[in-house]
């Protein structure tokens, strides 16, 4: 679960293991502070090169995400009539898009709005070709899931934002068809990365965390886009890793984890310990050897209540009896009952200012009096009965 559902709140959250509350960098006009902790900084100080590749201004040089980072290149987009990066934050430069949609008769450019896959993995691999001999992290940062949704095999038709903020409900089939289509281009252009890292002999020796800012609503609670409701549409989010040599390959971790718990876990794993201020907890505990054993059910998960087993009562153990009985083996219940994660969430978005917690599954949420989206102050659901939280 993200800590937020727009972009530079959330992935503030994701490099400082911190919720909005935390690093501040929770409204439209602030900047990542300085005196907070990245995981960049972390793993530098630990003796890796680091690498930023961002893709949304959001989180440039321009809002300070380039701390801890030896080499930090934002995936510009080609921007219209030699706009830069800072001036690309001011609204005149997507009146000036628009105008340019328009005299092209409606088609869209990939990169007008951001740099694609090929070209952002292209720059990845020139990275670590010419660090592979020392260790190295780099946030690679895709945009192909994000507005505006383009059909794929690209035609130059796609639906955004900026230009439809409330679209017909007719409509919903097909964008949601455009934002299925990105995500499975954005996915195959993963597999030929991944091909070329195993190709490198890269693959088996490295950490992968696939993971995302937020989601995306298509009318589940009758709105759009992300940004303006803390409901699972819009903070329920991959998180993925890909350990060395696969090790617990296909295990599902069995508690409630959060997008917090991915900077705490790369801290971890780089030889680091988690900063004080950080709230994140390492995804695997020191004993999850054993949960995995339980999860694959290569351990019996609870010990058996079969009179026939232990012999009558009354009966006396034997000496043979003794040295063979094995130690009761816990429930996978008994082996994570201490690991309840709390999720919370935070956003001050245009307006929407909002708070939520979930824990045991349920979930509460707060939302500000007269907020822009219609929010109720106080929802609270069970999302163990109702996942769609309806």
């Amino acid at each position: 679960f993200a800590a937020a559902s727009w972009t530079r709140a959330s992935t503030a959250s994701l490099f400082t293991s911190m919720p909005p509350s935390g690093h501040s960098c929770d409204v439209k006009v602030a900047m990542l502070p300085d005196d907070v902790t990245t995981i960049s900084e972390v793993l530098q100080d630990q003796g890796y090169v680091t690498a930023g590749l961002p893709n949304n201004i959001n989180v440039t040089r321009s809002f300070n995400f380039h701390q801890g980072f030896d080499w930090f290149q934002y995936q510009a987009p080609e921007y219209i009539a030699g706009a830069t990066e800072s001036s690309s934050q001011l609204s005149m430069y997507n009146v000036v898009r628009k105008i340019r949609d328009r005299l092209t008769g409606g088609k869209k450019r990939v990169e007008d709005y951001y740099q694609p896959a090929d070209v952002v993995l292209g720059n990845t691999k020139e990275f670590i070709t010419a660090n592979k001999d020392r260790r190295w992290f780099s946030f690679v940062h895709l945009m192909e899931p994000h507005d505006p949704y383009f059909e794929r095999p690209f035609t130059g038709e796609g639906v955004g934002r900026a230009e439809m903020e409330f679209p017909p409900p007719e409509l919903e089939q097909a964008i949601r068809k455009a934002y299925q289509q990105e995500i499975t281009w954005m996915d195959a252009e993963l597999g030929k990365f991944f091909d070329w890292m195993k190709a490198e002999g890269l693959y088996d020796q490295t950490t992968i965390i696939l993971t995302s800012d937020h989601g995306e609503e298509f009318l589940e609670h009758g709105g759009w886009w992300h940004g303006t409701t803390l409901y699972d549409e819009q903070i329920h989010i991959p998180l993925i890793l890909k350990l060395p040599k696969s090790k617990w390959a296909g295990t599902r971790v069995p508690w409630q984890v959060r997008q917090l718990d991915a900077p705490a876990t790369m801290a971890i794993m780089g030889g680091s310990v988690v900063p004080m201020d950080w709230q994140g907890d390492d995804l695997f505990e020191e004993d999850f050897d054993s949960i995995v054993d339980v999860l694959n059910g290569t351990v019996a998960a609870t010990a058996t209540d079969d009179a026939s087993a232990e012999g009558e009562p009354g009966d006396e153990p034997s000496a043979a009896d003794e040295v063979d009985a094995a130690p009761p083996v816990p429930t996978l219940a008994e082996l994570i009952d201490h690991r309840e994660r709390i999720a919370l969430a935070e956003e001050n978005f245009e307006g929407n200012i909002l708070s939520s917690v979930r824990a045991d599954g349920f979930k509460y949420i707060r939302a500000n009096e007269g907020n822009p989206r219609g929010l109720q102050p106080e929802e609270l659901y069970n999302v163990a009965a109702d996942p769609g939280e309806q």
